[in-house]
Protein backbone atom coordinates (compact mmCIF):
# COMPACT_ATOMS: atom_id res chain seq x y z
CA UNK A 1 0.00 0.00 0.00
CA UNK A 2 1.42 3.32 -1.25
CA UNK A 3 1.78 5.71 1.87
CA UNK A 4 -0.47 9.04 1.81
CA UNK A 5 2.50 12.02 1.11
CA UNK A 6 2.46 14.88 3.82
CA UNK A 7 0.76 18.28 2.78
CA UNK A 8 2.76 21.03 1.70
CA UNK A 9 3.35 23.90 4.89
CA UNK A 10 1.85 26.13 1.84
CA UNK A 11 -0.17 25.45 -1.43
CA UNK A 12 -0.77 27.81 -4.15
CA UNK A 13 -4.94 27.52 -5.23
CA UNK A 14 -5.47 28.77 -8.54
CA UNK A 15 -9.05 30.07 -9.40
CA UNK A 16 -12.08 31.67 -7.19
CA UNK A 17 -14.19 28.46 -6.87
CA UNK A 18 -10.77 26.51 -5.79
CA UNK A 19 -10.32 29.49 -3.25
CA UNK A 20 -14.02 29.64 -1.96
CA UNK A 21 -14.16 25.59 -1.47
CA UNK A 22 -10.65 25.94 0.36
CA UNK A 23 -12.52 28.54 2.79
CA UNK A 24 -15.24 26.44 3.46
CA UNK A 25 -12.97 23.68 4.45
CA UNK A 26 -11.26 25.79 6.76
CA UNK A 27 -14.57 26.68 8.34
CA UNK A 28 -15.65 23.08 8.05
CA UNK A 29 -12.30 21.67 9.87
CA UNK A 30 -11.87 23.92 12.57
CA UNK A 31 -12.71 23.07 16.11
CA UNK A 32 -12.55 25.90 18.49
CA UNK A 33 -12.55 29.38 16.47
CA UNK A 34 -11.81 31.02 12.92
CA UNK A 35 -10.60 34.51 12.31
CA UNK A 36 -11.56 36.53 9.30
CA UNK A 37 -10.40 39.57 7.52
CA UNK A 38 -12.96 41.03 5.47
CA UNK A 39 -11.74 44.15 3.15
CA UNK A 40 -13.90 45.93 0.62
CA UNK A 41 -13.41 43.54 -2.36
CA UNK A 42 -13.24 40.08 -0.49
CA UNK A 43 -15.92 37.49 -1.60
CA UNK A 44 -19.05 37.05 -0.02
CA UNK A 45 -18.27 36.15 3.66
CA UNK A 46 -21.15 34.86 4.67
CA UNK A 47 -20.88 32.02 1.84
CA UNK A 48 -18.23 30.25 3.76
CA UNK A 49 -21.13 29.20 6.44
CA UNK A 50 -19.90 26.92 9.46
CA UNK A 51 -21.76 24.53 11.37
CA UNK A 52 -22.71 26.91 14.48
CA UNK A 53 -20.61 25.06 17.39
CA UNK A 54 -17.28 27.23 16.33
CA UNK A 55 -16.88 30.36 17.42
CA UNK A 56 -16.38 33.21 14.26
CA UNK A 57 -15.10 36.37 14.75
CA UNK A 58 -14.84 39.03 11.42
CA UNK A 59 -13.48 42.37 11.31
CA UNK A 60 -15.12 44.06 8.08
CA UNK A 61 -13.23 47.22 6.57
CA UNK A 62 -15.35 50.05 6.09
CA UNK A 63 -15.16 49.73 2.54
CA UNK A 64 -16.41 46.12 2.62
CA UNK A 65 -19.67 46.78 4.29
CA UNK A 66 -20.42 50.38 2.02
CA UNK A 67 -21.06 47.62 -1.18
CA UNK A 68 -24.29 47.15 -1.82
CA UNK A 69 -24.72 44.23 -1.27
CA UNK A 70 -22.88 44.94 2.26
CA UNK A 71 -25.90 45.43 4.96
CA UNK A 72 -27.51 41.87 3.39
CA UNK A 73 -23.72 40.28 4.06
CA UNK A 74 -24.17 41.45 7.33
CA UNK A 75 -27.55 40.69 8.27
CA UNK A 76 -26.79 36.80 7.34
CA UNK A 77 -23.54 37.07 9.23
CA UNK A 78 -25.44 38.35 11.90
CA UNK A 79 -27.68 35.55 11.63
CA UNK A 80 -25.11 32.84 11.75
CA UNK A 81 -24.23 33.79 15.01
CA UNK A 82 -20.56 35.71 14.47
CA UNK A 83 -19.32 38.52 16.08
CA UNK A 84 -18.62 41.49 14.15
CA UNK A 85 -16.25 44.44 14.50
CA UNK A 86 -15.62 47.33 11.68
CA UNK A 87 -12.01 49.37 11.14
CA UNK A 88 -11.32 52.12 8.89
CA UNK A 89 -8.58 49.63 6.65
CA UNK A 90 -7.34 46.22 6.99
CA UNK A 91 -3.85 45.13 5.84
CA UNK A 92 -5.29 42.24 3.65
CA UNK A 93 -7.66 39.66 3.77
CA UNK A 94 -7.63 36.10 5.71
CA UNK A 95 -9.28 33.56 6.87
CA UNK A 96 -7.67 31.55 9.93
CA UNK A 97 -8.69 28.36 11.45
CA UNK A 98 -7.99 27.52 15.09
CA UNK A 99 -3.88 27.59 15.37
CA UNK A 100 -3.04 25.29 12.17
CA UNK A 101 -4.31 26.44 8.96
CA UNK A 102 -4.70 30.07 7.38
CA UNK A 103 -5.94 31.18 4.05
CA UNK A 104 -4.83 34.69 2.08
CA UNK A 105 -6.24 35.71 -1.02
CA UNK A 106 -3.11 37.10 -3.46
CA UNK A 107 -5.41 39.36 -5.59
CA UNK A 108 -8.47 41.45 -4.90
CA UNK A 109 -10.50 39.12 -7.37
CA UNK A 110 -9.58 35.72 -4.85
CA UNK A 111 -8.32 34.45 -8.24
CA UNK A 112 -5.20 32.82 -6.22
CA UNK A 113 -4.68 32.29 -2.27
CA UNK A 114 -2.09 30.68 -0.04
CA UNK A 115 -3.09 27.83 1.95
CA UNK A 116 -0.68 27.96 4.88
CA UNK A 117 -0.22 25.38 7.90
CA UNK A 118 2.76 26.47 8.73
CA UNK A 119 2.79 27.03 12.72
CA UNK A 120 4.32 29.69 12.87
CA UNK A 121 3.43 31.61 10.40
CA UNK A 122 -0.52 31.26 11.58
CA UNK A 123 0.25 32.45 15.22
CA UNK A 124 1.80 35.19 13.53
CA UNK A 125 -1.43 35.87 11.72
CA UNK A 126 -3.87 35.18 14.83
CA UNK A 127 -1.38 38.00 16.93
CA UNK A 128 -2.32 40.47 13.69
CA UNK A 129 -5.68 39.76 14.12
CA UNK A 130 -6.11 40.01 17.87
CA UNK A 131 -4.69 43.32 17.63
CA UNK A 132 -6.68 44.65 14.96
CA UNK A 133 -9.95 42.84 16.92
CA UNK A 134 -8.83 45.13 20.18
CA UNK A 135 -8.35 48.21 18.12
CA UNK A 136 -12.02 47.66 16.42
CA UNK A 137 -15.22 48.73 17.06
CA UNK A 138 -17.85 46.46 17.98
CA UNK A 139 -20.88 46.01 15.62
CA UNK A 140 -23.86 44.91 18.43
CA UNK A 141 -26.44 42.72 16.91
CA UNK A 142 -23.90 39.77 16.24
CA UNK A 143 -24.47 38.00 19.48
CA UNK A 144 -21.54 39.78 21.19
CA UNK A 145 -22.97 42.56 23.01
CA UNK A 146 -26.50 43.77 23.25
CA UNK A 147 -27.50 47.57 23.37
CA UNK A 148 -25.90 49.35 25.74
CA UNK A 149 -27.43 50.96 28.95
CA UNK A 150 -29.49 54.04 27.57
CA UNK A 151 -29.54 53.49 23.98
CA UNK A 152 -31.87 51.14 21.94
CA UNK A 153 -30.54 48.57 19.52
CA UNK A 154 -30.88 50.78 16.66
CA UNK A 155 -29.53 53.77 18.07
CA UNK A 156 -26.49 51.78 19.12
CA UNK A 157 -25.77 50.35 15.80
CA UNK A 158 -26.17 53.66 14.26
CA UNK A 159 -23.49 55.37 16.90
CA UNK A 160 -21.29 52.26 15.71
CA UNK A 161 -21.53 53.09 11.80
CA UNK A 162 -21.27 56.75 12.23
CA UNK A 163 -18.00 56.16 14.58
CA UNK A 164 -16.68 53.85 11.58
CA UNK A 165 -16.87 56.82 9.59
CA UNK A 166 -19.24 55.81 7.25
CA UNK A 167 -21.56 58.47 4.96
CA UNK A 168 -25.21 59.01 6.06
CA UNK A 169 -26.41 57.33 2.44
CA UNK A 170 -24.45 54.03 3.73
CA UNK A 171 -25.81 54.18 7.21
CA UNK A 172 -29.07 54.67 6.17
CA UNK A 173 -29.03 51.81 3.66
CA UNK A 174 -27.95 49.58 6.47
CA UNK A 175 -30.29 50.60 9.31
CA UNK A 176 -32.98 50.56 5.98
CA UNK A 177 -34.57 53.71 6.77
CA UNK A 178 -34.09 57.54 4.71
CA UNK A 179 -31.16 59.73 5.32
CA UNK A 180 -33.52 62.40 6.84
CA UNK A 181 -35.05 60.20 8.97
CA UNK A 182 -31.51 58.76 9.91
CA UNK A 183 -30.38 62.54 10.55
CA UNK A 184 -33.47 63.04 12.69
CA UNK A 185 -32.33 60.26 14.85
CA UNK A 186 -28.68 61.66 15.45
CA UNK A 187 -30.53 64.64 16.32
CA UNK A 188 -32.41 63.23 19.29
CA UNK A 189 -29.51 61.00 20.50
CA UNK A 190 -27.41 64.41 20.77
CA UNK A 191 -30.64 66.03 22.56
CA UNK A 192 -30.17 62.86 25.05
CA UNK A 193 -27.08 63.32 26.04
CA UNK A 194 -26.63 67.17 25.61
CA UNK A 195 -24.96 68.21 22.77
CA UNK A 196 -25.19 69.46 19.66
CA UNK A 197 -22.84 68.18 17.06
CA UNK A 198 -21.61 64.68 16.34
CA UNK A 199 -18.14 64.93 17.25
CA UNK A 200 -19.24 66.19 20.62
CA UNK A 201 -21.19 62.56 20.57
CA UNK A 202 -18.75 60.46 20.08
CA UNK A 203 -16.51 61.71 22.84
CA UNK A 204 -20.03 61.26 24.61
CA UNK A 205 -19.95 57.89 23.27
CA UNK A 206 -16.49 56.57 24.49
CA UNK A 207 -16.70 57.99 27.53
CA UNK A 208 -19.93 56.19 28.38
CA UNK A 209 -18.43 52.74 27.59
CA UNK A 210 -21.39 52.72 24.26
CA UNK A 211 -18.23 52.12 21.59
CA UNK A 212 -15.34 49.99 22.12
Amino acid sequence: MTASLPQPPIDLIGGPAEVARAAKELHTAARDEVLRFETALAHDAASSGGDGNVRVRAVFERAAISRPDGADILRRCHAAGWELRITATLPLPMIVADDWGALLPLDAAAEEALLIRTPAVVTALRALFEHVWSQSITLSGSGESGPRPGLSQSQQRLLELMAAGMKDETIARHLGTSVRTLRRHVTAIEEKVGVDNRVALAVVAVRRGWLR
